[in-house]
């Protein structure tokens, strides 16, 4: 295991990199923490013991691994959270995600060290399948997650396999009681689904670990050409991103689906995509979200942090004129409504979030000129 280990940190360039090691006192986590304290270079680690106050016994482990740490001269941290018992472990795993960036950060680190190993792959792997997560969740845990900077050097390895060589090295660990749990989602996979179907399909588990790596090289290879698609194909505008119809249509529902979420629309999940999908025929309707709006017009998408009514600010700051009034505030003020011009095909021809942005000159409640440009 520790030449595997080694291998590991070679491949990945480790071996003189300032790493953090997340360490919870479990016994996957010990051991990754015991063979990194053997074969790399003390000054470069910091350890993390984050208590998420559950149990009683955090504090018992976050103090086996403080002494492990004081008797091999490392670097010891701890952080304390709390999450709601709503969606407990995705909030769970997002508040130590944002604790690993800021240290990171902080102490100017390479990296992050987890204790991941085959079973927790397995079980990621179902765990985002019946939640109805897409090809990134079905690519499970990787060995390396640029985005994130954590490196799990334990994922060729069985839990038995780490059982094993705590046992043989003597490595002092504590087990968490609520693992026994089948009330979280990931317990019920691990003591009554997965041994279910093991009873029936021997090579379960590692068929679905030869699929996660085959669906993270693909995962990969589609985000590759899902940017160089955003590179080409989506305009900044000044208004927003700007994407055609045409353009969008050439991708497959996959796709389509991840290049909203890449933009930054907040899709609940891929059901709730294909339910908005069916407007997109349609045209001069905006879906709000969170951060961002987007805008289907004729021909094309509108991706913007813009209200309608700014975007007719924007576009009417753009193209006036000396003399020239703004048809939406002429309306308000004059309560103007002059609906043969908003009908005409010149006004049609611009995009709907501009119309009321449309530069105008007035007499006697008539349009008597406007101005009308592409931009």
């Amino acid at each position: 295991m520790i030449q595997v280990f080694k291998n590991f940190i070679e491949k990945y360039r480790l071996s003189d990199s300032k790493l953090l090691i997340s360490v919870s006192g479990g016994v996957d986590s010990m051991v990754m923490l015991y063979i990194a304290s053997n074969i790399l270079n003390s000054n470069n680690l910091i350890v993390l013991n984050i208590n998420h106050n559950t149990r009683e016994q955090n504090l018992a482990e976050a103090n086996l691994v403080k002494e492990f740490c004081n008797n091999n001269n490392l670097d010891f941290h701890s952080e304390s959270i709390h999450v709601s018992e709503v969606n407990f472990e995705e909030n769970a795993r997002n508040k130590r995600h944002s604790i690993y960036k800021d240290y990171l950060q902080k102490f100017n680190l390479d990296g992050v060290l987890l204790g991941h190993h085959q079973d927790d792959a397995v079980e990621t792997f179902l765990y985002n399948l019946f939640k109805g997560s897409f090809l990134d969740g079905l690519s499970s845990l990787k060995e390396r997650n640029l985005s994130l900077n954590i490196y799990r050097p334990l994922m060729n390895f069985s839990k038995k396999q780490i059982y094993k060589f705590a046992l043989d090295n003597q490595i002092t660990y504590l087990e968490d009681e609520s693992n026994a749990d089948s009330k979280y989602s990931r317990n019920f996979l691990r003591h009554e689904v997965i041994p279910l179907i093991q009873s029936k399909f021997f090579n379960f588990s590692k068929q679905i670990i030869q699929k996660t790596q085959i669906f993270s090289e693909l995962s990969d290879y589609l985000n590759k050409n899902l940017e160089d698609f955003i590179a080409h194909k989506i305009i900044d505008t000044g208004c927003g991103k700007k994407l055609l119809k045409s353009d969008f249509l050439t991708l497959p529902s996959f796709m389509q689906y991840d290049l909203l979420k890449k933009v930054g629309l907040n899709l609940k999940s891929f059901n709730h995509f294909l339910e908005l999908k069916k407007s997109f025929e349609s045209s001069g309707f905006q879906l709000n979200f969170k951060k961002l709006n987007l805008y289907v017009s004729s021909d094309h998408f509108l991706f913007s942090e813009l209200s309608i009514s700014e975007l007719s600010d924007y576009y009417f700051e753009s193209v006036k004129e000396e003399s020239f009034s703004q048809i939406n505030q002429f309306a308000t003020a004059l309560k103007f409504n002059d609906k043969s011009f908003m009908k005409s095909k010149q006004v049609k021809s611009l995009p709907f979030y501009f119309r009321s942005g449309i530069p105008v000159v007035v007499e006697h409640e008539k349009i008597v000129k406007f101005i009308l440009k592409n931009i």
